[in-house]
């Protein structure tokens, strides 16, 4: 499937081929809705990359990954992506105070 950028649409109906639709989001060119994103097995809740993993790590937001900001610690976090089935990862903290 052919996927674009808003930036790349238009609206001819309206007569505006060359209007610009802002966002960043992609469009699939048939009008199919793209399935979720996840992160590891959980659902990206926004389009920023905010993900609620629940007890695992909480709310964390994956905008930047493999730097996850988490909510609960208050700083990024360096995590790689879990598989779907991990039980467990590795979490890489900043130093602070240096």
């Amino acid at each position: 499937m052919a996927w674009r950028k808003p930036s790349d649409l238009s609206d001819p109906a309206a007569g505006e081929t060359e209007k610009i639709i802002k966002g960043e989001n992609l469009l699939p060119l048939s009008g199919v809705v793209p399935p979720p994103d996840t992160w590891g097995r959980f659902l990206v809740e926004t389009d920023l990359g905010d993900v609620n993993t629940g007890d695992f790590l909480g709310w964390i937001n994956t905008f930047y990954q493999p730097w996850v900001w988490s909510y609960s610690v208050d700083q990024y976090l360096f995590i790689e992506e879990p598989a779907a089935a991990t039980t467990g990862l590795w979490v890489y903290f900043l130093k602070t105070g240096l």
